[in-house]
Formats: C-alpha cells, sequence, structure tokens
C-alpha cells in the first residue's frame, strides 16, 4: 500500500467520524503509532501487521483521543483499555461492516478478547 492509499484510507474514516487526523508515511517504518500532540498517524509498507490492519489500529487512537480525551491511570497513560477497544470496534466496523473480518490474531491480546467467540 502506498502513500496515497493510506492516505484515502484515513480520509474515509474521517468523514465517518468527523474527525481529521493527519498521516506520516515512511518507508522505514516496521510499526504504526499514534501521536497525540500532532494529531498523526505513522505508517509504512513494512508494518508488522498489514498496513491496512495498523491503519484502522492507529485511527482507532485518533478516534478514542477525540471523544475520551488522554486516559489516565495514576501517572500512566491507558492505550489499549476499554475506550480504546469501543473506537477499535466501532472504527472496524466502519471500515469491514462486522468485526469478524478484522485479523484479531494480530491484536494484542487484551484486545483479542473484543474480537468475535470461537
Amino acid at each position: 500500500m502506498n502513500k496515497k492509499q493510506a492516505e484515502e484510507i484515513v480520509s474515509l474514516l474521517s468523514a465517518e467520524f468527523q474527525i481529521c487526523p493527519r498521516v506520516k508515511y515512511s518507508k522505514r517504518a516496521t510499526r504504526g503509532h499514534y501521536f497525540p500532540s500532532s494529531n498523526t498517524i505513522l505508517i509504512g509498507p513494512r508494518c508488522w501487521r498489514s498496513t491496512e490492519t495498523t491503519i484502522i489500529h492507529e485511527f482507532a487512537h485518533a478516534l478514542c483521543d477525540a471523544q475520551h480525551g488522554r486516559i489516565k491511570a495514576g501517572r500512566k497513560t491507558v492505550w489499549h483499555g476499554p475506550a480504546f477497544a469501543r473506537c477499535l470496534l466501532d472504527t472496524i466496523s466502519a471500515w469491514y461492516g462486522n468485526n469478524s473480518t478484522y485479523p484479531w490474531n494480530s491484536e494484542y491480546k487484551s484486545l483479542q478478547a473484543y474480537g468475535p467467540k470461537k
């Protein structure tokens, strides 16, 4: 997936959720990242999960930040808690139509519990 295709996915999701994160595309990136301070999603073609899956996951971070702000537990930020899981499910539903299409096996173990039951 190239930068233009990645930006198109983010643009379509942005229109659905009325948020507008930026996309930084790096050919060297081996994993995605969401930078809340600049509302930027970092992705690239070498991400360990597919680029599409990485975009979905990182967009969910942008959505969670927009809807809930920074969620803290003491002094630490909670990145993959229940609020994020709900945003991930909403993003997956918007993109795929249902959550069974998403490759849950590529998610963190704590998030796999939100996927379809086997």
